[in-house]
């Protein structure tokens, strides 16, 4: 039996432009602050978007949700960084990041937000 869950970690992205390494940045200390909030736990699968679409850099903004959105379903579980990891004003003006939690909401996902960002969509 599987008791891996795998967790999607939000962080803004376009909010960077052209600087991606603050973006690439920003998704690491996302990953911190996801791992320390699970407390180092194996069983938590931590997944950045940020850090792993790089692939698809190429494709226009709607089509890249398309696929964070699949990988949400992948997942069945987000985590959204506090100000531990960067401005709230970053978290909570990212068009992405809005699209994943309302998504993740609607769907009836995980949706750990430990900053309480989002407190209306996750009591």
């Amino acid at each position: 039996m599987n008791d891996t869950i795998k967790i999607y970690v939000c962080s803004p992205y376009s909010a960077f432009g052209d600087d991606k390494k603050t973006a690439r940045d920003v998704a690491i200390k996302a990953l911190a602050e996801a791992n320390e909030y699970f407390n180092g736990d194996e069983r938590y699968e931590l997944f950045s978007p940020v850090l792993n679409n790089a692939r698809y850099r190429n494709l226009d903004y709607d089509e890249v949700m398309k696929i964070c959105l699949k990988q949400i379903d992948a997942c069945g579980a987000i985590f959204v960084p506090s100000r531990k990891t960067c401005d709230e004003e970053l978290i909570l003006g990212s068009r992405g990041i809005d699209t994943e939690v309302y998504y993740a909401a609607a769907n009836d996902y995980g949706i750990y937000d430990p900053g309480a960002l989002f407190a209306e969509l996750t009591q």
